[in-house]
């Protein structure tokens, strides 16, 4: 009777101090411009405000003239006119909401969305005629205008083509997050797909230390949208570092010359985003991460950092996540004895708990090993996370094994299971 008492005590003050730590650890209010916090900080949610993703034509729109704009990819974009110069916009999110008339928004994905522009003359008035898949727009006008495009997200290809205007193309003024994809200006992108839409944990995860996020796509009227993902990432700089040297992660229009990147190590798209997200800092420098989807797997930290702990970043794409649980070890005892944080009904083998010793002596040696080198960096191995070339990192690998600190699965196939040394 006494040791059930002492039990159900011990597991009282274990239930409170995990409260304790959850609501200590929330997402930082240093987020992406396109990220909504809300439940006090607990819940990080994508919501697009702003792209830099703005392109004109070239040309004032003249009368009796046709032009098509070809959007082909997927996103979203709309499309209008601007009643000014493109030449003397200096502010792109000042004219966004105050110098254009937005007369059209095309949504594709994997197929063409037509846009044909005309430009008339109905009841003595000058008009411009927009036709799309959503049925024409007609907007009246009493001077020049200009072909506004506002690309919102995704890998949409914006094309202008024209047979009666002959120097049809896009003007030399775009919006920070706009790239030409030809000499003639004639064809447009993002130049990230997704900016702007990070969010980070307020506190550094560190080793002995366990999280869990309850992540899923955000709906459309109960259908997940065409795409979505969650990026997990880490680097060993706070919030408020990683904002002053990466600043475009958080702010589109803020750039530096030399930024600081932070490694992605696990990406989750459409079909493996709903569900617990559960990932734990070893004192020997890896992070497991494991996913209800079936995605499992490890990433080895660089040495140098483990002591100090990690940031735990995730950049949203029409996703949502939120921070369900969180859990320190008390010692470095429970590191041999407690692997079950994750599924506690799984306890973890001798053979594993070798294992894990074995690396343990193993991370003492590689300490030893970097002490005597000054070639070691202050921070990780950083990645440049634009969307072009994001990339994992160079040691990951498949593996058909994962069944450490108990984050093994019993109703999934070796197959699923994903490893990062």
């Amino acid at each position: 009777m006494a040791e059930q008492i002492a039990s159900n005590e011990w597991d009282h003050k274990n239930i409170c101090e995990r409260n304790k730590d959850k609501m200590d650890v929330h997402f930082s209010h240093h987020c992406g411009e396109n990220i909504e916090l809300s439940e006090e900080k607990q819940k990080a949610s994508w919501n697009h405000k702003y792209s830099g993703g703005i392109a004109f034509s070239s040309q004032p729109l003249r009368p009796n003239s046709k032009l098509k704009l070809d959007l082909t990819g997927t996103g979203h974009a709309y499309v209008g006119i601007i009643k000014r110069d493109p030449a003397s916009v200096t502010n792109m999110r000042k004219a966004l909401t105050s110098d254009v008339i937005v007369a059209t928004e095309v949504k594709v994905h994997k197929r063409l969305g037509a846009v044909n522009i005309v430009s008339d003359t109905k009841d003595g008035k000058d008009c411009i005629s927009f036709e799309s898949y959503n049925g024409t727009k007609t907007v009246d006008i009493n001077s020049e205008v200009w072909l506004f495009l506002y690309i919102k997200f995704g890998d949409m290809i914006a094309v202008l083509h024209s047979e009666t205007i002959q120097d049809r193309c896009f003007h030399h003024v775009t919006g920070c997050n706009i790239r030409c994809l030809d000499e003639d200006r004639r064809s447009v992108k993002l130049l990230v797909e997704n900016p702007a839409a990070v969010c980070c944990l307020n506190k550094k995860l560190k080793p002995g230390h366990s999280v869990t996020f309850e992540t899923k796509a955000i709906t459309e009227n109960r259908n997940k949208p065409s795409r979505c993902h969650i990026k997990l990432g880490i680097i060993n700089l706070d919030p408020s570092e990683l904002k002053s040297r990466d600043p475009e992660s958080f702010q589109v229009d803020s750039k530096v010359a030399c930024p600081s990147r932070w490694n992605i190590v696990q990406i989750f798209s459409k079909e493996n985003i709903d569900g617990e997200l559960k990932l734990y800092l070893t004192h020997t420098g890896e992070l497991y991460f494991s996913h209800d989807s079936g995605i499992e797997g490890t990433h080895k930290c660089h040495s140098n950092e483990t002591s100090s702990g990690i940031t735990i970043i995730l950049d949203l794409f029409r996703a949502e996540a939120s921070v369900s649980d969180y859990h320190h070890e008390e010692s470095d005892e429970c590191e041999e004895k407690d692997y079950d944080y994750v599924r506690p009904e799984v306890e973890i083998s001798e053979i594993i708990k070798r294992k894990l010793q074995i690396s343990d002596k193993q991370h003492e040696k590689e300490c030893s090993s970097s002490d005597r080198s000054s070639s070691d960096s202050d921070y990780l191995e950083m990645k440049d996370v634009s969307d072009s070339h994001k990339t994992f990192s160079p040691n990951c690998k498949i593996s058909p094994r994962l069944t450490r600190c108990g984050m093994y699965r019993k109703d999934q196939s070796s197959s699923n299971v994903q490893e990062c040394k």
